[in-house]
């Protein structure tokens, strides 16, 4: 960044305009916040879904898990 560039943001921040930078930091932080919110929900369904999974999972009389048609495992 140049020392104009500098100079005219802390002019405009030094007058109470928005800042161009100020406003990129806030962008990129919803940004990071967003991502992250949207991992964790991911993670989420996946865990849960394999919970249904290993809960769905048929077994014989004696709780051990079958594949269908076939011997326990």
């Amino acid at each position: 960044m140049s020392f104009t560039q500098l100079l005219r943001n802390l002019r405009l921040k030094a007058e109470g305009k928005p800042n161009p930078i100020d406003t990129m930091e806030k962008l990129r932080a919803n940004l990071a916040q967003e991502q992250k919110r949207r991992a964790e929900a991911e993670l989420e369904i996946t865990t849960l879904q394999r919970r249904l999974a290993a809960y769905e999972q048929p077994r014989d009389a004696r709780g051990r898990y079958t594949r269908i048609g076939r011997a326990a495992t």
